[in-house]
């Protein structure tokens, strides 16, 4: 395995482990909609593999939090069809070369495929991660419920335009043509030059301040016992901590709300 000062590159022989989802675990119906997932483009790899592979690479919570933030903000920015099918494959080939990510298999709402980006809690003793709905609403169209997923298994590689290939480094943090501003808790894109000191003084507080909070759960969620893993969700003005184990069991706890304009 290849290890650097900040995260290891999955490397072809991770890939190719048992760690990887496979097709045999899941009903037909469910692979032929979400053909892609099991794709050989990608490394997906299965919920419980996380706690086997070597975690020192992981990135931190923020890392991945933020990355979240900017991946849903860059694709809810997407016009057309084609774009997002382009966005979401090229984002899975270079995400999945970068960091360790699992199939969200516990996700309850089964019309939406979620990845979940696996990350280190603040003190780096417990495997957190965040989740990410990959096609975030489209997915959930009555009109063409796997419209998406059946596009990106036949997408061609180094079919990406450029202005895509840009926006997926930005929001996998390799451009920085896109600054972020901190509004609250939250990553959102901006131009031009900073704001007022006081007001960016005050975005780092309630920074601050949620990380406290999220220090505070992921303790209370490491308190569940050793049978119990978990990783955060999020919606437009929420975040929790979904906790999962090894017999099917799934909770939600520690809902807050992050402060933002």
């Amino acid at each position: 395995m290849v290890l650097s000062d900040r995260h290891h590159s999955i490397t072809q022989a991770e890939c190719n482990s048992n760690n990887k989802v496979d097709k045999k675990n899941f009903s037909l119906e469910y692979t032929e909609k979400n053909a892609f997932i099991f794709s050989t483009k990608y490394c997906i790899n299965k919920l419980e593999a996380r706690n086997v592979v070597d975690k020192r690479g992981f990135p931190d919570r923020k890392t991945v939090r933020h990355l979240v933030k900017r991946y849903k903000k860059t694709y809810n920015e997407l016009q057309t069809h084609r774009e997002k099918v382009e966005f979401v494959d090229l984002f899975l080939v270079k995400l999945t070369k970068k960091y360790h990510i699992s199939l969200n298999e516990n996700n309850t709402r089964k019309d939406t495929i979620q990845i979940i980006i696996n990350s280190l809690n603040s003190n780096k003793s417990q495997i957190s991660g965040h989740a990410v709905t990959l096609f975030q609403s489209d997915i959930i169209s009555e009109e063409r419920p796997g419209d998406f997923s059946q596009h990106l298994e036949t997408n061609k590689p180094y079919s990406h335009s450029k202005a895509i290939s840009d926006k997926v480094d930005f929001v996998l943090g390799g451009s920085s043509k896109k600054p972020i501003k901190l509004v609250g808790d939250y990553s959102t894109l901006w131009y031009g030059d900073p704001q007022d000191d006081d007001i960016i003084d005050e975005q780092e507080r309630w920074e601050e301040e949620g990380d406290e909070y999220r220090d505070w759960a992921e303790d209370q969620a490491d308190g569940w016992g050793d049978d119990w893993d978990f990783f955060w969700e999020d919606d437009e003005d929420e975040e929790w901590i979904v906790l999962f184990n090894e017999e099917g069991d799934v909770e939600e706890a520690y809902h807050f709300s992050p402060k933002a304009d």
